[in-house]
């Protein structure tokens, strides 16, 4: 009978292990987030691409003078102008070192930059470029992600990856690809970036 209930409880214990162990890895399932890549039409200078990080929904807004959002019917993390500014909806960003999104494994607790206000956007593309060729915009100047010059034919995307810390306290990371596409015409941009993280 001894003998009989020691088995018992023997299997017991590794059945409720198994169970704890099951559970474990599911819930660590539960936490990665897939990554996604996205190409957005940013060709337009007169014109941002709105973007919303949970479902991939985009709307593209025309600026007429100012940068009026009032027309923004989605719920968005980050906006696009051409290849040259991003800007996020009330929400600040960290550019790290990485240039590989997997290696980015923590989120950073500070060094955050806000978006700022009363930034100059190229709206209309002239040689040289007059007053009325710009519309007053906030941008978020950490998130630069090109270098060189597409007029010498040295652009280049820098691959670093962002973090970007959204108004309602949740996280993304983003990296930025490409700026053109198969025909190299720029103003395509195409990024990677993985919503929510934690």
């Amino acid at each position: 009978m001894k003998i009989l209930n020691f088995w018992m409880v023997a299997f017991m214990a590794l059945s409720l292990s198994t169970t704890l162990t099951s559970c474990s890895d599911d819930d660590e399932k539960k936490e990665e987030t897939e990554m996604k890549t996205l190409t957005v039409d940013a060709t337009a200078y007169n014109q941002w691409v709105y973007v919303n990080l949970k479902d991939g929904k985009t709307q593209t807004v025309t600026m007429e003078g100012s940068d009026d959002e009032s027309a923004v019917t989605i719920d968005w993390q980050i906006a696009i102008h051409r290849y040259t500014e991003v800007k996020t909806n009330g929400g600040s960003v960290v550019k790290t070192d990485m240039t590989d999104m997997s290696k980015v494994t923590t989120i950073p607790t500070g060094g955050y930059v806000a978006d700022e206000s009363e930034q100059n956007i190229l709206v209309r593309f002239a040689m040289p470029p007059t007053d009325d060729c710009y519309v007053k915009s906030h941008c978020n100047t950490a998130m630069v992600w090109t270098e060189g010059s597409a007029m010498a034919g040295t652009l280049a995307t820098t691959n670093n990856v962002f973090v970007l810390k959204c108004k309602d306290g949740t996280y993304a990371k983003l990296q930025f690809t490409d700026f053109a596409n198969a025909d190299n015409v720029k103003g395509h941009v195409t990024f990677n970036y993985e919503y929510p993280v934690k």
